[in-house]
């Protein structure tokens, strides 16, 4: 199945990496279409036009504000469309394309570049009547789809496609602790970066859940116990819920 990417940027770049086809691509910046391209031993297209009559598959990977202009430069072109498009539902995007169309909602993650992401999926009503099958099964290269209601699409992107930024701040601030212990920088973060892996695995390994693992390590009167108990009197498990629901667009309220 031939796959279109409608942009070349960041998490266009990573879901076709993690695919790992040689996909079409069209971006305005010409260069940066280009590039991917070449990543994937793929091709540039002159038009989004000319992409959507040649892909099985367009990928919407635009911003939401150009889907109009984008619908209107494919529509009655496109066979497929899958939109990674955050807060753009499938009503919109039938508006756009006609309920004829397959319609799919993808809600990727940047870890989809090294196979380990998550995509939160959303089949439409024509789903079954387009390359359903074939869609799943290239997604599946990238990382595990996860298929949910369309209306927790939200929730996911917020957990698992703004989450890795979440847990970077979280690593980086953690470095720059240790490094305020004494630590040298440079050996801080790599310690920061093992740990973290190494937790992952662990957790994976003993088919264990966070909170087990908690209990296993923060001993009753230790160190971990003392850290743990700061950071809930610093309300760490509010600032996260209030960062999820600030990157869903709603008011956290507890």
């Amino acid at each position: 199945m031939k796959l279109g990417f409608v942009g070349a940027g960041n998490m266009a770049t990573a879901l076709a990496v993690g695919i790992g086809e040689p996909v079409l691509v069209h971006d305005p910046d010409r260069a940066r279409a280009q590039a991917l391209a070449e990543r994937v031993g793929g091709e540039t297209c002159s038009s989004n036009r000319e992409l959507a009559e040649r892909a099985d598959l367009v990928v919407l990977c635009c911003k939401p504000a150009q889907l109009q202009t984008v619908a209107g430069e494919i529509r009655g072109h496109v066979a497929a469309v899958a939109s990674v498009l955050a807060l753009t539902p499938l009503a919109a995007l039938a508006a756009e394309f006609g309920d004829d169309v397959p319609l799919y909602r993808l809600m990727p993650n940047l870890p989809v570049a090294v196979g380990r992401g998550v995509i939160g999926y959303v089949p439409g009503p024509r789903a079954a009547d387009g390359p359903e099958h074939e869609l799943r099964a290239l997604l599946g290269r990238a990382g595990e789809v996860v298929e949910v209601a369309e209306r927790d699409l939200d929730a996911v992107m917020a957990l698992a496609s703004c989450g890795p930024a979440f847990v970077a701040r979280f690593l980086a601030e953690l470095a720059a602790a240790g490094a305020r212990l004494g630590l040298d920088p440079e050996l801080a973060g790599r310690l920061a970066r093992l740990t973290a892996g190494g937790t992952l695995a662990y957790l994976d390994a003993e088919r264990i859940e966070p909170a087990e693992l908690e209990r296993r390590v923060a001993t009753p009167g230790g160190a971990t116990e003392r850290g743990l108990r700061e950071l809930d009197e610093l309300g760490f498990g509010r600032a996260v819920a209030r960062a999820l629901a600030a990157a869903e667009g709603k008011v956290a309220t507890s």
